[in-house]
């Protein structure tokens, strides 16, 4: 019988060795995914199942389901598609990740959830309480796309909108709390300015730009630090911001071309 060196032996076995390694493990199907997004929450697929890249609220303690509304209080972006009862994960506010469109979305967008998780963005005509769930770092031409987001706290909710400009007339009393800047003009006589409360975090400029001779007094429904703002003269300007229903508005600044209008104290 022929016999093998022993040194030649002991190369074979080691190449072997070595293959075994390096060679990737046999995985017996198609897997999804990834790696985990850093920072990932562990959860439990809740009725119905949860599929990756949609949004997901809390439907018992470490149980997840789908969104399926503007008002619900998501949690985060379900990665990895499970059955009912199986072992998922989520990323949750503050971490990056993909989420699916559900329709045209751009860079910057604030973006809520809807129907069946996809990302929507937040509708300044809808009229119930929208929840923000994300902000968009990537654009969307329409549903059914990933966009990658960086994942906020669902505890802020708008039914307004907060952003562009409006104006307000002589003897229009009530200034608008659906923009971030309101231009007002006074007539010729007092004018008794109401202020509505607004949303969490709102931020509203109003400024005096014709001054009909008639001051406008600015009283708040809900505030604290102060009780009125008197606008006397054009270039009046004043800056509040809504804290909550508690609070309500707070002054920021003002301002003034000869100078600042006058706040009253609360009493």
């Amino acid at each position: 019988m022929k016999r093998f060196p022993l040194g030649a032996i002991c190369t074979i076995l080691l190449i072997v060795a070595i293959g075994l390694v390096t060679l990737p493990p046999f995985v017996g199907g198609p897997t999804q995914a990834a790696t985990p997004v850093v920072g990932a929450a562990r959860a439990v697929a809740g009725s119905g199942g949860v599929t990756k890249g949609l949004f997901v609220k809390l439907s018992a303690a470490d149980t997840i389901v789908a969104t399926s509304a503007v008002t619900d209080k998501v949690v985060g972006v379900c990665e990895m598609t499970a059955a009912a009862g199986a072992f998922t994960r989520y990323a949750p506010a503050g971490t990056q990740t993909t989420v699916t469109s559900g329709e045209l979305i751009a860079v910057g967008d604030l973006l809520t959830s809807g129907t069946g998780g996809k990302a929507f963005v937040l509708d300044a005509g809808d009229s119930s309480t929208q929840r923000v769930a994300a902000i968009a770092l990537t654009a969307a031409s329409g549903a059914d796309e990933s966009v990658t987001v960086i994942v906020l706290a669902s505890n802020v909710e708008t039914n307004v909108p907060v952003n562009g400009a409006t104006t307000s007339a002589a003897d229009s009393l009530a200034i608008p709390v659906t923009h971030a800047y309101v231009a007002k003009t006074t007539g010729n006589d007092a004018e008794a300015l109401t202020l509505a409360d607004g949303v969490v975090g709102q931020v509203l400029t109003i400024t005096l730009v014709v001054d009909g001779t008639g001051d406008g007094t600015l009283t708040p429904t809900t505030c604290s630090g102060f009780a009125t703002i008197v606008f006397a003269d054009a270039g009046d300007v004043a800056t509040l911001m809504f804290v909550d229903a508690t609070t309500g508005w707070i002054i920021l600044g003002t301002a003034g071309v000869a100078a600042p209008p006058v706040i009253t104290a609360p009493s």
